[in-house]
């Protein structure tokens, strides 16, 4: 089961009650999710040149 407000998101499994609650925005946390999309954004730009390549050879 999932309950979800603005502020938090609460999932039982099993026995256990996991909640998951925003915090504030930090110059540290932007930095994190900053290099998160960038790690992603080469990782998928890695994987469409391979695929081109894979298509180009076939």
């Amino acid at each position: 089961m999932i309950v979800k407000d603005d502020e938090l998101l609460t999932r039982r499994i099993g026995k256990l009650d996991f909640t998951v609650e925003r915090a504030e925005h930090t110059p540290e946390s932007r930095l994190r999710w900053e290099r998160r999309a960038d790690s992603l954004t080469a990782w998928l730009l890695a994987e469409w040149h391979r695929e081109q390549q894979s298509v180009r050879n076939n």
